[in-house]
């Protein structure tokens, strides 16, 4: 697909194609045991031999049981301290299982709305909607961490002590929402490697957010995010002049 040149049916089809469906991925992964083995092959979990134990730092853990496979116990003798394998990870404040939270990505990436997820997997709403939400920040996380996101408007300090906590939610998802159109530009053609890529990049913590730890496989071409941007922005233009102006108050 020619970089710089929107064209929204093309880019779904590059898009679909380089995302597992949700019948591919139920079969790679159809439990917690198999999710757990996939994100350690893609280096986004360590494997409980090579876990750090948290408490003494002896190497090497083992899975304190079959039925809690992301409950982890330190193999020191004198230790038996238990851990939880996906802590600082997306996944560490979830009870949900770690299958079903790759489900809800490959949704994601589709764009599919929370009301299908919700019918497919049987899952709240909410639950849901927050991960969508997670998926969006770390994505602008780790897109700002690799100098291809900058907000374009940014409020001077006076002004942003003076935006409500509604309004600066509103702004701050706003953003993620731009950042995510960038990143799915940019990813058209590899979307689920990237996604797979920004879980191994990032840290998290629920007061602190994300935190990029690793380093980009390689270097971000400046003029892809250029021609990413110029394309969203093209895109963002072209709708809003097909909604057309609002409405007057108090018209029909």
């Amino acid at each position: 697909m020619p970089k710089g040149k929107y064209d929204r049916s093309q880019t779904k089809r590059f898009i679909a194609a380089s995302i597992p469906s949700i019948k591919d991925a139920c079969q790679q992964f159809p439990n917690e045991e198999s999710a757990i083995a996939f994100l350690v092959s893609h280096g986004i979990l360590t494997a409980a031999e090579e876990t750090n134990c948290v408490a003494c730092g002896y190497h090497g853990c083992r899975r304190k049981s079959k039925a809690t496979p992301k409950s982890l116990k330190c193999n020191k003798k004198d230790c038996g301290k238990s851990q939880s394998l996906v802590v600082n990870t997306l996944f560490a404040n979830s009870k949900m299982p770690l299958h079903q939270i790759l489900y809800i990505a490959v949704f994601f990436l589709f764009q599919s709305p929370a009301a299908t997820v919700v019918s497919q997997l049987h899952c709240s709403s909410k639950t849901v909607n927050e991960f969508y939400q997670l998926f969006r920040q770390m994505i602008r996380k780790v897109l700002e961490a690799d100098d291809a996101f900058k907000v374009d408007d940014p409020v001077d300090s006076a002004e942003a002590a003076s935006l409500s906590e509604a309004d600066k939610k509103k702004k701050n998802e706003a953003e993620d929402l731009q950042a995510l159109a960038i990143w799915r530009q940019m990813n058209t053609d590899s979307m689920w490697e990237a996604f797979l890529g920004c879980l191994k990049r990032v840290a998290y913590d629920s007061k602190e957010g994300f935190k990029v730890v690793k380093e980009a496989a390689a270097p971000v071409d400046a003029n892809e995010v250029a021609a990413a941007t110029a394309a969203v922005a093209a895109a963002t233009t072209a709708a809003v002049a097909a909604a057309g102006p609002p409405s007057a108050p108090g018209g029909n």
